[in-house]
């Protein structure tokens, strides 16, 4: 009975994350992204002129790569660019069998637990981790791949 309930789950994710992709894809929605370094500046064109400077960690949209450089309206709606080594993707996961602890470091102590099935941004898998950002646990920490499905 629990392996067919895993599996009704496990589709019923699967057509869910299927229908958001299709309608992202159909109107073209901005990928996250986590400013890694600011100050960190978002120019006219690329390694063109400032158009402004992001000043802190934060999320701002992208749309599309060229050449190593984001499009991105962070700048008060203006369309300007930002480099990719300046940010990291952030990816939208669903946790698939809670409780699920957030740890301060891979293997860590824990900082938080998140108790229900629920969706959290993650970014940079390394070594089968995922950095969370801190508006989780009030502070960065890391959650294994096994306890997240990413879309």
């Amino acid at each position: 009975m629990e392996t067919l309930r895993k599996i009704s789950i496990s589709l019923l994710t699967s057509a869910v994350f299927s229908l958001l992709n299709f309608k992202l894809a159909q109107a073209q929605m901005p990928t996250f992204a986590l400013v890694i370094d600011p100050p960190s500046h978002i120019r006219s064109y690329p390694n063109g002129p400032v158009l402004c400077t992001v000043e802190n960690s934060v999320n701002i949209n992208l749309f599309e790569l060229s050449k190593g450089w984001y499009k991105t309206d962070q700048c008060q709606g203006h369309i300007g660019y930002i480099h990719s080594s300046q940010v990291l993707i952030v990816k939208v996961g669903l946790i698939i069998d809670p409780p699920s602890n957030i740890r301060k470091y891979p293997n860590g102590p824990n900082l938080c637990t998140i108790a229900d099935r629920e969706q959290i941004d993650v970014y940079d898998l390394k070594d089968g981790w995922y950095k969370v950002p801190s508006i989780v646990c009030n502070r960065p920490g890391y959650i294994h791949k096994s306890q997240i499905l990413i879309k």
